[in-house]
């Protein structure tokens, strides 16, 4: 059997194989932002099949963190582990070349880190969407984009291109999505193929370094906006707005990194 999964269709209730090991919680952290929940178990099914996985989600407002484990063995099914996460934001643009009422494209770019491993049979990749959806009814998606990351490492910025439509001066609203995915399924690019295997692997996905909105931008590129969120959140044109206490223990950081260094230096000489 095989079945394609498309960007936020999840694997449970929807799959008809008898005995697959997949485990999911990609609905433990989907629209609201601060949600942290990791899981962690092993699915056995017929004979020696076992499928342990481990899965840990954080999403915040403007910022997603998954990764996804499975280390499994099969005859004749598949195992799969997936980690989602997402936050949906309510925006309005301001400009003053742009008065209130003007409509407008809107495009949104995003920072990612993370790592994809896997042996045997398995595959691993993490997967990003981006969709303007209506305010005043969320299922219906207005414009979406998506990417997967199937590469050992990544580390990139990633700016959408201005398909969102926009009113300035008016609400509109935003869903941010990352998944973490690794078992014995198949990347097809806008999301995975499961086809009964048999064999065994260890597949990793690991985006815990997060996935950052590093930039909102209109499709004219213009530099006088102000932007507000539903949430409180402070975003600016170059995304995010780090609060003052994440730029102080950033500081930290680098202070003590900076002390490490002229340690070994010292050492060294």
């Amino acid at each position: 059997m095989k079945k394609t999964i498309g960007l936020f269709l999840f694997v449970a209730g929807v799959i008809c194989h008898a005995g697959p090991l997949n485990h999911t919680q990609s609905d433990a952290c989907l629209g609201a932002g601060n949600c942290s929940v990791a899981l962690t178990g092993t699915l056995t099914g017929s004979g020696t099949d076992y499928n342990t996985y481990f899965q840990t989600v954080q999403s915040f407002f403007g910022k997603l963190e998954a990764a996804a484990h499975s280390d499994f063995s099969v005859t004749n099914t598949w195992a799969l582990s997936v980690a989602g996460a997402s936050f949906t934001e309510d925006f309005i643009v301001h400009s003053a070349s742009h008065p209130d009422g003007t409509t407008g494209m809107f495009a949104m770019g995003y920072s990612i880190d993370g790592t994809n491993s896997a042996s045997g049979i398995a595959h691993s990749f993490v997967q990003v969407g981006i969709k303007e959806v209506d305010i005043n009814n969320p299922s219906t998606v207005i414009a979406s984009v998506s990417h997967d990351y199937s590469g050992a490492s990544i580390n990139q910025s990633v700016m959408t291109p201005a398909i969102f439509p926009i009113i300035y001066g008016q609400k509109f609203e935003m869903l941010v999505f990352m998944q973490a995915t690794a078992g014995s399924i198949i990347d097809i690019g806008v999301g995975y193929q499961l086809k009964d295997v048999t064999g065994s692997g260890v597949g990793t996905s690991t985006f815990d370094h997060t996935l950052v909105i590093n930039s909102l931008q209109t499709g004219d590129n213009a530099s006088d906006l102000t932007i507000e969120s539903g949430s409180g959140t402070t975003y600016s044109q170059a995304g995010i707005v780090p609060e003052p206490s994440t730029l102080a223990l950033g500081g930290l950081a680098l202070l003590g990194f900076g002390i490490a260094v002229r340690r070994s230096s010292r050492i060294l000489n």
